[in-house]
């Protein structure tokens, strides 16, 4: 998944756009990630939206950073992605 993500901020910096970033994932098959419920049913594996897209380039824990009350604060995690590429 880690790999799947830097391809994609990889892909948005090369085509700078949504747009032609949303056409790029569903011609190369990259839909949403694909997990089981606690009751069974599997979810995800969908195309990407824009809309996904536009929050998924902005989440600031791919950065190791975490978002609260309009404040970033360091997150326990390690980061997925280099700052440059964000």
């Amino acid at each position: 998944e880690a790999a799947t993500l830097r391809s994609t901020f990889e892909r948005f910096l090369e085509l700078r756009s949504v747009r032609a970033l949303v056409a790029d994932l569903r011609q190369r098959g990259i839909d949403s990630k694909r997990w089981k419920t606690r009751k069974g049913p599997i979810r995800g594996g969908d195309p990407l939206s824009r809309g996904a897209l536009y929050y998924l380039l902005r989440n600031r824990i791919y950065l190791g950073e975490i978002e609260h009350k309009g404040k970033v604060h360091k997150g326990e995690h390690r980061p997925i992605l280099p700052r440059e590429l964000w």
